[in-house]
């Protein structure tokens, strides 16, 4: 019976808490990977129409260098190449930097619902993180990165 007690005395008044190493659950996420992916293929058709757009470019300028800048309307021509060039690489990484943005705030969302929600389904009253630098030092054993990480790809393939 005083063990019992102990045991309470020792628990009762303690919140369950832990924390999660957020660079290691961010980098496992499954969404984070997908996105991640399609990120890279817009990135890399944008990327190849601009080396498509760089190619063009330089062998008109061989040309006129070859002709020694005697047809006019190819030096209009190169201008006309090399401010669509300018036009679309601005605009390409723009729409690389919106994308970006876009990406990582439906990832941090996810992952905060998902973080909570677990915390909720298993009784913690806080989950700390450790991205910004507020968490110093902690118990190894309070760490629920593994279990927290397991959870959120599981409720992201709909298998909770």
């Amino acid at each position: 019976m005083i063990v019992v007690y102990l045991a309470f005395e020792h628990f009762a008044g303690r919140p369950k808490t832990g924390f999660i190493i957020i660079q290691d659950i961010y980098s496992q996420f499954e969404m984070k990977k997908e996105l991640q992916k399609k990120y890279e293929s817009a990135h890399n058709a944008r990327k190849r129409i601009a080396d498509s757009m760089v190619m063009n470019i330089r062998m008109l300028g061989q040309k006129i260098d070859a002709e020694k800048g005697k047809d006019t309307s190819d030096i209009s021509h190169f201008k006309a190449m090399r401010m669509e060039y300018s036009e679309r690489k601005q605009r390409s990484d723009q729409d690389d930097s919106t994308q970006s943005k876009q990406y990582d705030d439906a990832i941090l969302n996810q992952l905060n619902q998902y973080v909570k929600d677990y915390g909720k389904e298993n009784h913690y009253e806080y989950i700390f993180g450790n991205g910004n630098g507020s968490l110093m030092d902690a118990d190894e054993s309070k760490n629920i990165t593994a279990q927290v990480t397991q959870y959120v790809n599981q409720r992201y393939e709909g298998k909770k």
